[in-house]
């Protein structure tokens, strides 16, 4: 099994409700800002969250060090082999993936809608 360290920006407190789902897990944390250099650049992969922007210093440092980094999407895909559809944008993703899914569906084809709604990615492909 692999380490896993959780980093947030965000207070302990602050998250106490997400922390709740993840007590029963074998995770370190480290809340607050800064991050610690030796949380990303000491990582092996780092999984972005959405609301990191693309631009971010960490993601730069990152690529300078050779450590690796992917989203939640991006992990998810890369476990999987089979053809997928992607929505991106910045209004409108949840209409237009649960419209995608019910017109592949209505073709008879074996149909996975998350990601981009109450269902995660990586929890549906479990």
């Amino acid at each position: 099994g692999a380490e896993v360290t959780v980093i947030d920006a965000k207070s302990k407190e602050k998250l106490a409700p997400s922390l709740e789902a993840l007590a029963d897990l074998d995770l370190r944390y480290h809340f607050g800002a800064p991050h610690r250099e030796e949380d990303l650049l000491g990582a092996e992969l780092v999984i972005k969250s959405p609301a990191i922007p693309p631009r971010n210093e960490w993601l730069t440092r990152l690529a300078q060090a050779e450590v690796p980094w992917t989203t939640e999407i991006g992990l998810g895909l890369a476990l999987v082999d089979v053809p997928y559809v992607a929505v991106t944008g910045s209004k409108g993703k949840t209409t237009t993936a649960s419209l995608c899914g019910a017109m592949l569906a209505a073709g008879e084809r074996r149909v996975l809608v998350a990601g981009n709604n109450e269902r995660p990615l990586l929890e549906a492909l479990r």
